[in-house]
C-alpha cells in the first residue's frame, strides 16, 4: 500500500502545481492539494484499522492552505480512556506517513492536555482555532471546539498574538522592505493576515462580512485588500516551493529570477524581471503591513478599553487635548474630528500632516484618522497635486526643518508622499542590485533625509561633529530635498543621475524654486556618486 500511496502523492504534487501558469487561481489550487492530501491520510489512517482517537488537521493543513512543500500538522486526539494497544498503532500511522513522503508534524493528546496547553501557549491554542476534522471520532472533535471555546479568554488570547507579532517583527527590523523578504514571517507577510483572521475568529467577526466592518476592526474594502494581496503572496510562496523543491519561504536573490520568470514577467530595456516581481511582493507587503498597523490600533485600543469608553472624546476623557479646529491629542496621537461630512478630504488629508509636524510631542494619528487618510489617499488627485496650497504644503514639509523625516515617512506609509509627487511612485518597492543598499529605493531616500536631519539636532553632534557643523553654512533644506531627488529616477534605464537632475528642473519651475536654490539641488543630484566615490576612496 505504501508505494501505491506514495505515487499518489506524487501525481497529486505534479498534477497541481507543474502544469499550473501565472493565471491560475491560487487559492482553489491550494485547497485541492489539501484535499487531495487528506484523501491519502485517511486512507491510511483507516489501513491501519485505528479506532477511538481522532485525526484532526491543523496550522496551514487545518485551513486547506496547503503550500505545495509546506508540513503536514496533525493532531490525534485520544478519548479520556484508550486501548493499550492504540499508541502502537498511532506510532505505525506515523512512521507510515513518513515513508510515503509527508513531512508530518504531530501531537497526541487529550481533550484536557490540549485545553491545559491552549491556556499557556498561544500557539496550541491558535492550532485548535484552526482545527479542521479528518476522520475518526466526530464527537471527540466536536467536543474539542466546544471546550476551547470556553476556556480561551479572548483579551487574554489577543495580547498574547500582539506581543507574539511585535516579538516576530522585531527579529525582521519591523520592516516590510527586507531584499530578501520571509514571504511568510516579514512584516506584511502572511503571517501578519493570519494574526489578523486569527483575532478576529476569536471574536467570532466572520472576515469579509458586514459584522467585521461594525466592530469598527476592518472594513470591508480593507478586508477586500487583505484578501487581494494575501494571494498574490502566496502565489509567490507556492512558485518559490516549485522552483526550490522543498520548504522555502525566503525569496532569496537566487531564486527571484526563476520565481519571476515563472510568473509571467520578463526583463525589458528598463527593469529585470526580478525587479517587477519584487516590487509587486512589496507593494503587497506595503499594504498588509498599513491594514495590519491600523487593525492593531483598534484591537489595542480595544483591549484597553474593554468597557468601551468613547477616549477620544474630549468630553470623557480628560486627557485629550485640543489642538486647534478639528484636531486633538491623546496620548500622542493626532485625532481629525470633522463635524459632519468632510468636504475636501483630500484638503484634509494635508491639515492632518500639516498638524501633525507643527506638533512636536505627536508621535502618530489616532485609528480613525489613519483610517481616514489611509481610505481617502486617492481624492489627492494630479489635479490637486498640481494646485499652489499642495506644492506649499509640500515645500513646507521640508522648509519647516523639523520632523521631516518623520513627516515624510508617514506620508508614505499612508500612500499620500507617492500622490502628491508621482515621480516617486516608480520607486517604491524598485530594488537595488548592489553591495552599497539594503534597502528598496524609496526607503534608501527616506533613510538617507532622516540621516541628514540628525545632523541638525544637538543631541547627535557628537556623532559626526564636522557634518553638524557643516550642515550650518546651508539651508538644511536644500539638501534634504537633494537627498528626496538623488535616486528618484533609478529603475528607467540610463543615467539616473542625469534623469534625476531633469526631475530637479521641472520641480523648481513647477514649485517656483529660486534659480539657485534649484541650481545647488540639481548640482548635488547630478554629482551624487562621485561624492559618494570621493568619500570611499
Amino acid at each position: 500500500m505504501i508505494p501505491q500511496l506514495k505515487h499518489k502523492l506524487s501525481s497529486l504534487k505534479e498534477k497541481n502545481f507543474n502544469a499550473w501558469d501565472s493565471n491560475t487561481e491560487i487559492q482553489p489550487l491550494l485547497a485541492n492539494y489539501a484535499k487531495g492530501v487528506d484523501s491519502i491520510i485517511i486512507e491510511l489512517w483507516r489501513n491501519n484499522n485505528i479506532e477511538g482517537p481522532c485525526l484532526i488537521a491543523v496550522g496551514g493543513y487545518g485551513r486547506s492552505d496547503l503550500a505545495p512543500y509546506s508540513d503536514i500538522d496533525l493532531l490525534i486526539l485520544l478519548p479520556d480512556e484508550f486501548k493499550s494497544t492504540i499508541k502502537e498503532q498511532i506510532s505505525v500511522f506515523i512512521s507510515s506517513l513518513w515513508d510515503i513522503g509527508l513531512e508530518a508534524g504531530q501531537s497526541v493528546r487529550t481533550i484536557s492536555e490540549c485545553i491545559d496547553l491552549a491556556k499557556k501557549d498561544s500557539s496550541v491554542s491558535t492550532n485548535l482555532l484552526d482545527a479542521r476534522f479528518l476522520v475518526g471520532e466526530k464527537d471527540l472533535f466536536s467536543l474539542l471546539k466546544k471546550r476551547r471555546q470556553e476556556s480561551i479568554d479572548s483579551l487574554s488570547y489577543s495580547t498574547s498574538k500582539l506581543l507574539e507579532l511585535k516579538k516576530r517583527h522585531a527579529r525582521f527590523q519591523d520592516t516590510p522592505y527586507s531584499l530578501e523578504p520571509n514571504i511568510k514571517e516579514s512584516p506584511g507577510g502572511l503571517r501578519d493576515v493570519q494574526t489578523i483572521k486569527w483575532i478576529c475568529a476569536q471574536y467570532k467577526y466572520a472576515f469579509n462580512s458586514s459584522v467585521i466592518s461594525q466592530s469598527e476592526l476592518l472594513t470591508l474594502e480593507e478586508t477586500k485588500q487583505l484578501n487581494s494581496h494575501e494571494k498574490n503572496l502566496k502565489k509567490i510562496r507556492s512558485y518559490l516551493h516549485v522552483i526550490a523543491s522543498r520548504t522555502e519561504d525566503r525569496l532569496i536573490f537566487d531564486l527571484q529570477t526563476m520565481v519571476a520568470k515563472r510568473l509571467g514577467y520578463r526583463d525589458n530595456d528598463v527593469r529585470r524581471a526580478s525587479e517587477q516581481l519584487m516590487q509587486s511582493y512589496f507593494n503587497s507587503a506595503k499594504v498588509i503591513f498599513q491594514i495590519l498597523e491600523m487593525f492593531l490600533a483598534n484591537i489595542e485600543l480595544r483591549l484597553s478599553n474593554p468597557k468601551n469608553k468613547k477616549l477620544l472624546e474630549p468630553k470623557m476623557n480628560p486627557w485629550v487635548h485640543k489642538i486647534c479646529d478639528g484636531f486633538y491629542e491623546f496620548k500622542g496621537l493626532i485625532d481629525y474630528k470633522s463635524e459632519g461630512e468632510v468636504s475636501n478630504p483630500a484638503e484634509s488629508i494635508l491639515d492632518c500632516f500639516r498638524v501633525f509636524q507643527s506638533t512636536s510631542s505627536a508621535t502618530g494619528f489616532s485609528p480613525r484618522t489613519t483610517r481616514f487618510i489611509w481610505s481617502k489617499r486617492r481624492e489627492i488627485s494630479d489635479q490637486f497635486a498640481n494646485n499652489i496650497k499642495t506644492r506649499e504644503f509640500f515645500l513646507n514639509v521640508f522648509k519647516t526643518e523639523k520632523k521631516v523625516s518623520e513627516t515624510l515617512i508617514l506620508m508614505h506609509k499612508l500612500g499620500v508622499l507617492g500622490r502628491i509627487i508621482p515621480s516617486f511612485r516608480q520607486i517604491i518597492g524598485q530594488m537595488q542590485h548592489d553591495l552599497f543598499h539594503i534597502y528598496t529605493v524609496d526607503q534608501h531616500t527616506l533613510q538617507v533625509i532622516k540621516n541628514l536631519e540628525r545632523f541638525t539636532k544637538i543631541e547627535h553632534t557628537h556623532e559626526f561633529p564636522l557634518c553638524s557643523e557643516l550642515i550650518t553654512l546651508i539651508q538644511p533644506w536644500t539638501l534634504y530635498l537633494s537627498a528626496f531627488f538623488h535616486d528618484i529616477a533609478k529603475g528607467r534605464g540610463g543615467d539616473h543621475s542625469i534623469l534625476g537632475e531633469d526631475e530637479v528642473k521641472k520641480f523648481g519651475k513647477q514649485f517656483n524654486l529660486n534659480p539657485a536654490d534649484t541650481e545647488l539641488v540639481c548640482f548635488l543630484v547630478r554629482e551624487h556618486l562621485l561624492l559618494s566615490a570621493i568619500t570611499q576612496k
